[in-house]
């Protein structure tokens, strides 16, 4: 990681692996079996397509090296068939997997409530998103860090979404389409396209891979009302975990189904609607009162669903955990639909139209560009 010492001060010897300890203190143990697996020699791992070619579940798990040898760049490893492993200590320290070493590569999320960024959500303008790959970097880290990024100065064209979009990859297709626009129809197949408010709540949690990144430019905003809110759905279950575990406890672990069903789709999932890793962090947020399904769970959860869910929700709408903006011809609102829940005030089409263009981008392809950028920058651990 950034900041930590490349440079080997020892390596010790144990009977199922080595200790490589740095001129910081730090010690980092790897065992031999991990050792052999990451052998990064030509043989053992493709030069061109970067892919491994050991065959991990053949390698004997009681491997123990002829030699070792601390080395200035690195630990060099003979094996008991004569295989040479050379270990950059860069890549080493890397991938070091002592306990501070994995907690302080956890991804980092800056929680928030709606106060704090009333009078300064995070924004950047879509000439600098666009320009160069330092402007573009510069909005990634901020939609990954915050959830929610505000594109100011869009220019008002059918292409600005699909545009922007694809400085980071290809727009994910659903059944509303590749993009789509938001406006108040005469008969809607999704609640969205009304007047009327729409609550907190994450965009396709009946998908078994909802959108990552949702993008929704702003085009026309004529009619009266129409406010979008924004909540951070992390900042809100870490709240819930500390004042009632029982219930996120129970979010979770308990799948609530969603659904969504017209004249041409059904489309049916069910998941937690928290979802954490095995290591406790959070992972994403499901969360679509309009599109829960009835509830199938053994008896003695049903109600206990109903009030952990009911807690969750009162945290979403407690006073300043909302963010309320309305965004105006020429914005552009970006954020994290596995993180950040969003909603709308209702307004009247009677006294204008309110029009968005909107699309989704995967997770996966924000997280690859961002470290693809990383790294042509120098930046990469």
């Amino acid at each position: 990681m950034s900041g930590d010492s490349n440079v080997i001060a020892d390596v010790l010897s144990h009977a199922d692996g080595l200790t490589v300890v740095w001129d910081d203190a730090h010690q980092s143990f790897f065992h031999h079996v991990w050792l052999r697996d990451n052998c990064r020699c030509e043989g053992c791992y493709h030069p061109q397509t970067r892919e491994r070619l050991v065959d991990a579940m053949s390698l004997p798990l009681d491997i123990v090296p002829a030699s070792v040898e601390s080395l200035p760049d690195g630990v060099r490893a003979v094996w008991p068939d004569g295989h040479v492993s050379r270990f950059p200590a860069a890549f080493l320290r890397t991938h070091c997997y002592a306990p501070s070493s994995r907690e302080r590569r956890r991804e980092v999320h800056r929680h928030w409530r709606g106060n704090d960024l009333a009078d300064d959500p995070p924004r950047i303008t879509y000439a600098t998103a666009m320009a160069d790959d330092a402007g573009l970097a510069a909005f990634c880290e901020l939609l990954w860090s915050v959830g929610l990024v505000l594109v100011q100065a869009v220019p008002d064209t059918d292409t600005a979404v699909p545009d922007l979009c694809g400085r980071i990859s290809w727009m994910r297709e659903t059944n509303f389409g590749v993009d789509f626009e938001v406006i108040a129809e005469i008969e809607p197949n999704n609640v969205a396209y009304t007047a009327i408010e729409l609550d907190h709540h994450t965009d396709l949690p009946n998908r078994e891979m909802p959108p990552g990144v949702q993008f929704l430019h702003c085009r026309r905003a004529d009619a009266p009302g129409g406010a979008s809110t924004l909540v951070d759905g992390f900042a809100a279950a870490a709240m819930l975990a500390e004042r009632d575990p029982e219930a996120y406890a129970l979010l979770t672990s308990v799948e609530v189904p969603y659904v969504f069903h017209d004249d041409d789709y059904d489309i049916r999932w069910a998941a937690p609607v928290i979802g954490v890793r095995h290591d406790g962090t959070l992972r994403d947020i499901r969360y679509h009162n309009a599109l829960m399904a009835p509830l199938d769970l053994e008896p003695d959860l049903v109600k206990a669903t109903y009030t952990a869910l009911q807690a969750y929700a009162a945290t979403l709408r407690e006073p300043g955990m909302a963010l309320e903006y309305r965004m105006n011809p020429g914005e552009m609102m970006v954020f994290n639909n596995r993180r950040v829940l969003h909603g709308r005030r209702a307004f009247d089409p009677g006294g204008g139209k309110r029009h968005l263009h909107g699309a989704y981008v995967d997770i996966d392809e924000l997280r690859s560009k961002m470290r693809v950028l990383a790294r042509t920058s120098g930046n990469a651990p």
